[in-house]
């Protein structure tokens, strides 16, 4: 494996005109410097215009579908750690310079998550926060919104471009290929989803796609796009 050197920080979006400019802040003024390129998937709001006032930022375009559009941000990544950050997610200061301190003293590791907070602090987002830690800990299999993280020459062109469930995918081929790492509170996360959707109903959900994918996969029956759990998911909502 290459030694850690810099970041290149994905942000796929679509539909986030409010979250975009404090998501790249929170990079930009995390205190180490890392490339920034995001990958629309066919925003209808004023997203890509917010985007393109900001400087030192990469804006790609790209067919909707959050893991095709961060395979879109792979294929022009420069650095050799690549970072997947969601646009309602926001990195804590020295987040980046503890990944790369991270990765340098273990060459061996293939990439990991952080450990995500999220901006509701009810007790149970907490609950919500220590069963993900657990999951990445134990599993190695983490979820999205706790800003994944990979050497770039694992993937190169393979990243899994899937419409949803690249994340576990991603983690999946992660385990294969050798060690995780899991970097504590290094983000917050949005948790508009749980309070769109209800806390009961997305712990549901969440629980039954996870279980559908895994056991679709161990038997060979998944579609070619995942279409079907994107759809499951978001339905016909045009803001991921």
């Amino acid at each position: 494996m290459i030694a850690a050197q810099g970041v290149s920080v994905i942000i796929p979006t679509c539909n986030e005109e409010k979250n975009i400019a404090d998501c790249i802040h929170s990079v930009k003024n995390g205190g180490d410097p890392a490339d920034i390129i995001v990958v629309d998937g066919g925003s209808t709001d004023h997203t890509r215009e917010i985007v393109e006032t900001l400087s030192g930022v990469m804006l790609l375009s790209s067919v909707s579908g959050r893991g095709i559009q961060i395979a879109a941000g792979v294929s022009h990544a420069r650095q050799d750690i690549v970072m997947v950050l969601h646009a309602d997610s926001r990195l804590l200061p020295g987040a980046i310079s503890r990944l790369l301190a991270a990765m340098q003293a273990n060459p061996g590791a293939v990439g990991g998550c952080f450990g995500a907070i999220y901006d509701d602090k009810r007790t149970r987002m907490r609950w919500i926060e220590t069963l993900n830690r657990f999951r990445a800990v134990v599993s190695g299999i983490s979820f999205g919104d706790q800003a994944q993280f990979f050497r770039r020459d694992v993937f190169a062109d393979s990243f899994p471009a899937i419409k949803l469930m690249e994340d576990i995918e991603m983690s999946l081929r992660m385990k294969e290929k050798g060690a995780l790492i899991f970097i504590p509170r290094g983000v917050t996360s949005s948790s508009r989803m749980w309070q769109r959707a209800g806390y009961g109903s997305n712990f549901r959900k969440v629980i039954y796609l996870t279980a559908l994918y895994l056991i679709k996969r161990r038997f060979g029956r998944l579609s070619g796009d995942c279409d079907d759990f994107y759809r499951q998911y978001y339905g016909n909502k045009s803001t991921r």
